[in-house]
């Protein structure tokens, strides 16, 4: 929605006609319309008059701004509640003089009067109310745009959680595993290439200290002869060798 009716003066020009920027007709009943003039090098601060085809009378005058050679001004609002034709004269004054220097004109379709317009206080205040309803609704859907969003990001945080969970937990197995890799090997670095295992066990005999590497397969007897001690390793069915320390 525009609310801007254009004038552009071209080199040389003097008068134009205004149109609105979007290329819409200017209809009767609008209001907070704005005159925007570009293509002159106008002062700051610059008279301009508004005359309406259908009102007998003086010209209103209005104070238009200039910034960055854009001149806007406000359409007079009463001017807008007849169909006709507004013709804008944009007045230059210095101290000394003043004069009309250019001429714009544009025209107002007629169309019907709406019924709930009387006068300019009452179309403030309906058009304060539709406004406060269309703030209330842009907040309402900006909180529900942000719930959701907030929403998402929570169904992204619990998804990033289970998947670090589910990290741990295959680190976890992954760390079981390893140990029990470890574990059998070092079973396999102890029990060597026959696949045993055998711890020393210890009687006494007197006098004799016995020890017993695997009671099943193998016995190394201990033997004191003066300072001496003797020791036999002997299998089961046998003696194999007997040394002396």
């Amino acid at each position: 929605m525009s609310n801007i009716i254009e004038a552009n003066f071209k080199l040389g020009e003097y008068i134009t006609t205004g149109k609105r920027t979007d290329r819409k007709p200017i209809w009767q009943w609008a209001y907070g319309q704005v005159l925007r003039v570009t293509g002159l090098n106008l002062p700051t601060a610059v008279e301009v008059h508004f005359k309406h085809s259908a009102i007998d009378g003086d010209a209103q005058i209005q104070i238009g701004a200039t910034e960055n050679n854009v001149m806007t001004v406000d359409v007079p609002n009463e001017y807008m509640n007849m169909s006709g034709v507004i013709t804008t004269y944009i007045y230059c004054t210095t101290v000394d003089h003043g004069q009309t220097e250019y001429k714009i004109q544009f025209a107002v379709s007629s169309r019907e009067k709406p019924e709930s317009l009387k006068n300019v206080d009452e179309v403030a205040t309906w058009h304060e109310t539709i406004e406060i309803i269309n703030a209330a609704a842009d907040r309402a859907e900006t909180a529900e745009g942000n719930a959701k969003q907030h929403a998402e990001e929570a169904v992204k945080s619990a998804n990033s959680a289970t998947d670090t969970l589910h990290e741990i937990s295959g680190e976890v197995e992954d760390a079981k595993d390893h140990i029990d890799d470890y574990v059998i090997g070092k079973e396999h670095e102890l029990k060597g290439e026959t696949g045993d295992v055998s711890f020393a066990s210890f009687a006494v005999d007197p006098p004799r200290l016995l020890m017993f590497n695997d009671p099943t397969k193998t016995k190394i007897e201990f033997n004191r002869r003066g300072s001496k001690l003797t020791y036999k390793l002997n299998p089961l069915k046998g003696v194999i060798n007997e040394s002396s320390k």
